[in-house]
């Protein structure tokens, strides 16, 4: 369990980097923050999208395929750090 919260703690730095990153090019380029923070998914929110990227990526070729939907549900279930942002991606457009 404490491997599981130290690597969970790993990638919300790494995604709190990447968003770090993408604000500072976005306002370098004279966007107004208070124009596109709103937009942005939240810290937990890329942890998700990139577990989400991971297990699509990752997938065996011969398992059937899971929807979408499945795939936030399990990453719910395997982090419960992570539940509400997982839920707020399944019905995020």
């Amino acid at each position: 369990m404490q491997k599981d919260l130290l690597a969970l703690a790993q990638l919300r730095q790494e995604a709190r980097d990447v968003l770090d990153a993408g604000i500072e090019a976005r306002c370098r380029e004279g966007e107004d923050p208070w124009d596109f923070l709103p937009e942005l998914p939240t810290v937990d929110q890329c942890v998700v999208i990139g577990l989400r990227t991971a297990h699509v990526e990752h997938r065996d070729p011969s398992d059937p395929r899971l929807s979408n939907f499945e795939i936030l549900r399990s990453i719910a279930f395997d982090y419960p750090e992570l539940r509400r942002a997982a839920w707020s991606l399944v019905t995020r457009r």
